[in-house]
């Protein structure tokens, strides 16, 4: 499975689908489901290997992440497999980035050394507060301690690189509150810092109870908590959601967000190779079942003409560097502010996106009202 740019190979991204957890967020609407029947989680990983060795075919791989779900709750036996798997359908560069996605209440130093000795080279804390009540809120099922220590665990561990992900932006949560998350997780050596807004997702039980969540004004003012924050430690705005020092951005969701090809592994992971999007069943059971078939997409998209220039718009747009003028036209044949000309012009005057002869880039006022930019672009086109 090998993908091309302009007739030459490029290295792959892979993202392995663990939809395992303790228990599941209140705000969570990812697929995942509870990590109780060790015997399920045992079929599945082998699935996981299965496929990975029907799908791969021999291509270039330089990021791997493994995300979830709760992958760090996996043991180390069955992360040897599952990258042995990798290795065998694919060619994992010896420098490759390996990224894990990881819970407070999984990690201990044992388990911290052995995914480093299996060869995880980056890890991402799903922290979200180091407040105890706003942990609970939310349905999270570590403590404010048990974050701590394993924060603090995770940075002497020797991961190249040690994330913290922060949530914004909570019911009742005071501008002060999320100031003190920021500097409790900054009182780290970290490498990478995400933090996401809230938002109440249909059908989780936090959207069902409809809480009021903060006035903009209140969240803008976060969002400068941790832009001053962040700069404080080092660390420049990469992404609209992300931080990091230099050279530690981390390079697989760079090729989201530079819509790059990236081939997803496990129920339902999406894959995105050649111009056409492809995903698994979403069901646990139909996934393991896909295996005598030969591991068939549940459904597949072929995005072309306008539609698809849109989304690699928005999406290069959610990244600081934004979208590069030449490689779009080369890429498509066309310029991007001559496709979107109406939408972007109109989005310049309002001082929320900045056209320029090399780049166009959301401003920071942008950064903060990017639905408004994304939804003129993506709006029903016509796609032939």
């Amino acid at each position: 499975m090998e993908a091309h740019t302009q007739g030459n190979p490029i290295s792959l991204g892979l993202y392995v689908h663990f939809p395992f957890c303790i228990r599941k967020c209140r705000y969570c609407d990812f697929f995942s489901v509870p990590a109780d029947d060790k015997e399920l989680v045992e079929k599945y990983v082998s699935t996981l290997c299965a496929e990975a060795r029907a799908r791969g075919r021999g291509g270039s791989v330089d990021t791997v992440f493994l995300g979830g779900g709760t992958p760090s709750l996996l043991s180390l036996p069955q992360v040897e497999r599952l990258l042995a798997s990798l290795r065998a359908g694919w060619r994992i560069d010896s420098d490759a980035e390996v990224s894990m996605e990881a819970n407070p209440e999984t990690i201990t130093a044992g388990k911290l050394r052995d995914l480093r000795e299996a060869g995880v080279t980056r890890l991402s804390i799903g922290v979200q507060s180091f407040d105890d009540s706003r942990l609970g809120y939310l349905g999270r099922v570590h403590t404010a301690q048990r974050a701590r220590d394993a924060v603090a665990g995770a940075c002497g561990a020797g991961f190249d690189c040690v994330g913290v992900d922060l949530m914004f932006g909570l019911p009742g949560q005071a501008v002060a509150e999320f100031r003190a998350d920021l500097e409790e997780a900054l009182r780290f050596p970290l490498g990478h810092l995400s933090c996401y807004e809230l938002s109440l997702e249909a059908g989780t039980p936090l959207a069902r109870e409809g809480p009021s969540l903060p006035a903009e004004d209140a969240v803008i003012s976060q969002w400068g908590e941790a832009e001053r924050a962040a700069r404080g430690a080092g660390m420049h705005h990469y992404e609209i959601s992300n931080y990091c020092l230099p050279g530690r951005e981390c390079r697989h969701n760079l090729k989201y967000w530079r819509d790059e090809d990236f081939v997803g592994l496990g129920a339902g992971a999406y894959s995105s190779l050649n111009g056409e999007r492809s995903a698994n069943a979403r069901d646990i059971k139909a996934y393991l079942s896909a295996e005598s078939s030969g591991f068939p997409s549940a459904e597949t998209d072929r995005l072309g003409g306008k539609r698809k220039m849109g989304e690699t718009l928005m999406l290069n747009l959610r990244l600081s560097e934004g979208c590069r003028v030449a490689e779009f036209e080369r890429r498509y044949g066309e310029g991007a502010i001559r496709v979107f000309m109406p939408a972007l012009e109109k989005h310049a005057a309002a001082g929320l996106v900045e056209l320029g002869e090399e780049r166009i880039r959301l401003t920071p006022k942008g950064r903060l009202l990017a639905n408004e930019v994304w939804a003129d672009l993506l709006e029903p086109v016509d796609s032939a």
